[in-house]
């Protein structure tokens, strides 16, 4: 019997031993899972529980959101978990191994994150929020949040410790990020790091302060050709004991340009953060000592050449203060050689500038102060300043788009005193070539004012002086010159598409004449009154009362851009128009504006208004390899220019902003629906300013409009196919002085 019942004994220890793990293990899994959904909301999946004798091991747990099937793009998992049985009473350490994060996107994880909350606790379990924790560490996590598409957030071996009381770090490698993803905006540079090691100080699981940053190799990519990389330094906080709960933090770094291993900047400082924001303070220094391009040469885009002799210096000093972000700093850039497409058709070599700048930011009032932004080119200064609030309620452009705020924005831009002749050459020869030859006596000044109010924008403000007129040609090129003598033909040579009956797609190149020996030229008093009056409703209505200038347009077209929220429509004079044909060309360069400004106001001086007018008038272009009205006359209607009555001048005007493109009017033989609209309401519109009568008015409405097609040559299918292959290519927004649609 005594044997009978040790043996009894033994199998129950068999039973017990063999059940104990897997029974064990699993009434240890289910205990979990309902304390991880009474905590997070969120329910928990575990492959395999076994219990040892001290302690508990998980192995595939994955959680997930029971509430949102459809985040299932959102996978949050560990391999493997080791849990001692003291951590039931607070002590021990938890070990995690390969943790991880998977998603599609962040904003996934934001809704699991806000979606997924913690259950109602009974009123015992709440009054134990005091209760010892038991310390958990973590190796080779990993996380990954977006596809290939989207960046997001993606980090390698993540390794922690949660010390209960005192601290958690936690530690990434080959971390990297896109900002876009992350903050869900358009457009934005991404950020990463070869190391990142973050240590915060902890009461309880409560994080106390400013935790410390450790990073190495990191890089920034604020611009899409150029960022921050090399960045090494660290985030050391001080004790969280100041009166008030107020913080001291320190900041070391340096770091480099585009991927250079040479340290070219640094940025260093200090901040005590206050509960109350507006108590904070502190400053930061960054700095870019002098260095030449070629430090960086890798990521300089193909325009810079020459890197090895330009150099580069800044300095930027941010302080906070009272609620007060002030900044101010300098950044120099000598002997630049550049050749940009949007600068000049030519390379520009020795460029040299400088920039100065001073400003603040209130965060209380959102108000952008800026005290002044200083750029010296050479001798020449200029100085802009103003203020910038984002006032509360939203604006919606024409277009639907929406600003989630009404800005309000006040500028002034001064350049100080300075000889002529100085401002001349203070720019490169490559920026003003057609200015070369110039000589100037004389001092000049500008002050220009602007006000616009997003919440009223009919009382835009834009004012101020160019003090131009301070200034006195002593001598010009004859090329400029000779636009006075009208005896002197100007050759001109324009890139036009080959003819309908021609092969191959490459321009080619047309000459043509402007002067009395031009059989196409035809003088200002044998035009057609009709189109003079057209093309001043169309193009420029007070022209014969401004210099050159149609300052009253300005404020006109920038309204109108600001309402559409892009900068398309500008304020081109007849005077503007003559000196792009005549003398420069259409790029759209900032060479070319710079030589056009100079060049109207010089022309408007020597020239007459009709002279002005008159070769206007017999250089633009009316339609492909049509220049000039004299050919476009004979071309459209088989007239001359003085016979063309209302409706045919208005014809002409209605086809200026974009001739090859309207010219389809011609292939047809007739204008559209639409276009016939657009001549009507040119008609209107003249008749408005008094350059129509009444009974013209009436006659012209009546008067149906009728090509002449024995110039076209080809069929109007063949003319519309031609039409088609020379306009494939993207156009340019065109400069209106107004709209008459």
């Amino acid at each position: 019997m005594r044997h009978w019942k040790l043996a009894l004994v033994a199998v129950l220890v068999l039973v017990v031993v063999a059940v104990y793990p897997a029974l064990v293990g699993a009434l240890a899994a289910r205990s979990l899972s309902r304390r991880v959904f009474a905590q997070t909301g969120l329910t928990m999946s575990i492959e395999r529980a076994r219990a040892g004798l001290m302690r508990l091991t998980f192995d595939g747990l994955k959680l997930s959101d029971p509430k949102h099937q459809d985040l299932n793009s959102v996978q949050i998992s560990v391999a493997k978990m080791v849990v001692p049985f003291s951590a039931l009473w607070g002590s021990g350490v938890v070990q995690v191994e390969a943790p991880a994060l998977t998603a599609k996107s962040i904003s996934d994880v934001k809704k699991l994150r806000r979606d997924a909350k913690p259950q109602a606790q009974p009123t015992a379990t709440k009054a134990r929020a005091s209760r010892a924790y038991p310390s958990v560490t973590f190796i080779r996590g990993h996380i990954q949040i977006g596809d290939a598409n989207e960046r997001g957030l993606r980090a390698e071996d993540v390794e922690g410790q949660l010390v209960p009381g005192e601290h958690a770090t936690v530690s990434f490698s080959s971390l990297e990020g896109d900002v876009a993803s992350l903050l869900g905006a358009s457009s934005a540079g991404g950020f990463g790091a070869k190391s990142l090691k973050l240590r915060v100080a902890l009461e309880g699981l409560r994080p106390q302060g400013v935790p410390s940053v450790w990073v190495q190799d990191g890089y920034v990519q604020a611009l899409p050709t150029l960022g921050l990389t090399g960045i090494t330094g660290q985030v050391i906080p001080g004790a969280a004991n100041k009166p008030g709960g107020d913080q001291d933090i320190t900041l070391e770094f340096h770091g480099s340009y585009g991927g250079s291993r040479e340290r070219l900047w640094t940025a260093a400082g200090g901040f005590t953060l206050a509960s109350a924001w507006q108590n904070s303070k502190g400053a930061l220094a960054l700095r870019a000592e002098r260095f030449t391009l070629d430090k960086i040469k890798d990521v300089l885009p193909p325009t810079v050449s020459n890197p090895e002799a330009t150099s580069v210096a800044g300095a930027l000093n941010v302080s906070l203060a009272s609620g007060v972000v002030s900044v101010d700093g300098t950044l120099a850039i000598t002997n630049l050689a550049i050749f940009h497409a949007a600068l000049a058709s030519a390379p520009v070599q020795g460029l040299s500038a400088s920039v100065a700048i001073d400003g603040s930011f209130d965060t209380r009032s959102g108000v952008l102060e800026v005290k002044h932004i200083e750029g010296h080119l050479k001798d020449l200064a200029a100085k802009l300043s103003g203020r910038l609030q984002l006032a509360e309620g939203s604006y919606t452009f024409e277009d639907g788009r929406t600003w989630p705020w009404l800005p309000k924005i006040e500028l002034t831009l001064e350049v100080p005193k300075l000889p002529c002749q100085q401002v001349l050459a203070s720019f490169p020869q490559a920026l003003i070539p057609k200015l070369q030859g110039f000589s100037l006596k004389g001092v000049f000044e500008a002050n220009l004012q602007t006000k616009i109010d997003y919440a009223d924008l009919e009382s835009l403000v834009l004012d101020g002086k160019v003090g131009i007129d301070g200034c006195k040609v002593v001598a010009a090129p004859a090329a400029v010159a000779d636009l006075a003598d009208g005896d002197v033909p100007l050759t001109q040579i324009v890139q036009v598409p080959p003819n309908w009956d021609e092969r191959g797609t490459e321009p080619q190149e047309l000459l043509f004449v402007v002067g009395a020996d031009s059989a196409d030229f035809v003088p200002i008093n044998e035009v057609s009154p009709h189109l003079i009056n057209s093309f001043l409703t169309t193009e420029d209505s007070a022209f014969f009362k401004h210099r050159g200038f149609a300052t009253r347009e300005f404020r006109t077209a920038l309204k109108r851009n600001l309402e559409r929220g892009r900068f398309r429509q500008g304020a081109s004079s007849i005077t503007m128009q003559m000196v792009k044909n005549l003398l420069l060309s259409h790029e759209k360069t900032l060479s070319r504006k710079l030589q056009e400004l100079f060049l109207v106001w010089y022309l408007e001086q020597i020239l007459s208004k009709e002279r002005i007018l008159e070769l206007y008038l017999n250089a633009i272009e009316f339609g492909p390899r049509i220049y000039g009205i004299g050919p476009a006359a004979r071309h459209y209607f088989g007239k001359s220019a003085s016979d063309l009555n209302p409706v045919e001048a208005a014809f002409f005007s209605s086809i200026l902003p974009s001739p090859k493109r309207r010219y389809v009017h011609y292939c047809h033989g007739a204008v559209s629906t639409s276009g016939d609209k657009h001549i009507k309401r040119i008609l209107s519109r003249m008749r408005e300013r008094d350059r129509l009568t009444d009974e013209e008015l009436t006659l012209a409405l009546a008067t149906p409009l009728a090509f002449d097609l024995t110039e076209r040559g080809a069929s109007e299918r063949q003319c519309l196919e031609w039409i088609t292959r020379i306009t494939a290519t993207p156009r340019a927004e065109p400069e209106v002085l107004e709209d008459v649609e």
